[in-house]
């Protein structure tokens, strides 16, 4: 993973909500807009709502929907929305900030996918998975030796799926 300091930015930070070719679980990637909510973009296009003291704390965000073909493709979110991804695995640039939510439970990655999440993993400071999303790690063999957690009901799944890391059940 990177060492570039998102507490303390020194350019643009990249967010990505990567995509894979299945239905992802729209609620899963929702966090993505809660990181809207803090961009420049954002709370410069609200000034009579923000506090003065927060108009210049916005950070400078920009974001990508990404997917393998980019632009080309539409990928499906749950509850019948779509997206038109922004990148593609090609020419999206280096992530800072990586979400990935759940696909579908039977759905398995693609080599091409698993490359993406793997190299998006090395360069980015911050790599969240909500819920199922959980998989994409295990997948991508991203889990080994650490200390992780998935939804309760997919433990036992998860532990067999990747024995080498330690699961915990504990929520904080």
């Amino acid at each position: 993973m990177s060492d570039f300091d998102l507490s303390k930015p020194t350019r643009t930070i990249h967010v990505g909500v990567v995509l894979m070719n299945s239905v992802t679980e729209a609620l899963d990637v929702v966090p993505v807009d809660i990181l809207h909510g803090m961009s420049e973009k954002f709370i410069e296009s609200m000034p009579s709502l923000i506090p003065e003291p927060l108009l210049k704390q916005g950070l400078p965000l920009e974001f990508h929907w990404v997917s393998e073909n980019g632009t080309k493709d539409i990928r499906q979110l749950s509850s019948g929305l779509n997206v038109t991804p922004t990148d593609s695995f090609a020419d999206c640039p280096t992530l800072d900030i990586v979400l990935v939510g759940a696909h579908h439970i039977d759905y398995h990655l693609t080599a091409t996918e698993r490359a993406f999440v793997q190299k998006a993993y090395a360069g980015c400071s911050a790599f969240m998975t909500v819920c199922g999303g959980v998989l994409v790690a295990v997948e991508s063999g991203l889990v080994a030796r650490r200390t992780v957690t998935g939804p309760r009901f997919m433990l036992p799944q998860l532990g067999a799926a990747a024995p080498d890391a330690t699961w915990v059940e504990k929520r904080y």
